[in-house]
């Protein structure tokens, strides 16, 4: 088995079918063909259905498929760790993150790291928790920001904790309170921050189960900015988080909650033991650079 056998059958499956794989892992379509048959050949069983419509897993394919990835993603780790030791500050990372960090760190980071480390090319990727984890465990991107759960399965890097506030319309009665309650939260039409289309962000969802805040939901919205926005224009109010609200407070009024309310960021990765110096050099920078974002 090889490398190559790998990397075609997983991108035959991502892909749907064998010409684009092909096209992709720059093969032509016999070429691939051969690859996935003499795969087949040495594990003893029939692993994708070839149809006109696309290309799938047999059973027995997808019981393997997850020792495929596992392997490919290892043989990749080990490419990029020569590639590092070769040509020291070189080499690509594959990062996931979440819509607030995508929108407000990121680029920030990227810029002034490569400005550090003009040599290391980034790859970043959005998606919701579940799709990011997903990614990281099938070895689709190399570290991910998340925001782990007390019974968090990966290893990580800690950036810090950011702080849930309240926001409401300018001239809003709550924007009298210094501080905004549970009751507070359920006495006014609510504007639902959604992670995807309809699961609400998992760390506001975790804080209200805690503090039994049911809130009356008018509207819901994937997007941070389009929540402000509906705030701003007196459809309601909502919670989020501070970083996403640092440049809009002459939009809406941002009040502390009343109760403990606060997120958990880190750099996520599948084992700290297979990481190339490329990526320890941008954990090492992401916890410098949100050390100044906390404290500031």
């Amino acid at each position: 088995m090889s490398y190559s056998q790998f990397s075609a059958i997983i991108a035959a499956v991502e892909l749907g079918n064998l010409s684009r794989a092909a096209q992709s892992l720059g093969y032509t379509q016999s070429g691939i063909t051969q690859l996935i048959d003499k795969l087949e050949s040495d594990c003893g069983y029939k692993l994708i259905v070839r149809e006109k419509k696309g290309a799938y897993l047999t059973a027995e394919g997808q019981q393997l498929m997850p020792y495929f990835r596992e392997i490919k993603s290892s043989y990749d780790s080990l490419y990029r760790q020569v590639e590092d030791m070769q040509r020291l500050e070189t080499g690509l990372i594959r990062i996931g993150s979440f819509n607030t960090i995508s929108v407000m760190c990121l680029p920030q980071i990227l810029s002034e790291f490569r400005e550090r480390y003009p040599g290391i090319r980034i790859e970043p990727r959005d998606g919701t928790t579940e799709e990011l984890r997903t990614w990281l465990l099938n070895g689709d991107i190399d570290l991910t920001f998340d925001c782990p759960s007390p019974d968090y399965p990966l290893p990580y890097y800690d950036l810090g904790f950011e702080e849930m506030l309240a926001i409401m319309p300018i001239g809003h009665p709550l924007q009298k309170k210094k501080k905004v309650t549970a009751d507070d939260l359920m006495s006014y039409p609510f504007i639902k921050l959604n992670e995807g289309s309809i699961n609400q962000v998992p760390e506001i969802s975790e804080i209200f189960d805690e503090y039994h805040i049911t809130p009356d939901v008018a509207y819901s919205e994937s997007n941070d900015f389009a929540v402000i926005n509906m705030v701003q224009h007196g459809l309601g109010i909502s919670v989020l988080p501070q970083m996403i609200l640092n440049d809009v407070k002459d939009k809406v009024s941002v009040r502390p909650l009343a109760f403990p309310a606060r997120r958990h960021i880190v750099l996520a990765v599948k084992n700290k033991n297979l990481l190339t110096k490329s990526i320890l050099n941008f954990a090492d920078f992401t916890r410098e650079w949100m050390s100044r974002i906390m404290s500031d």
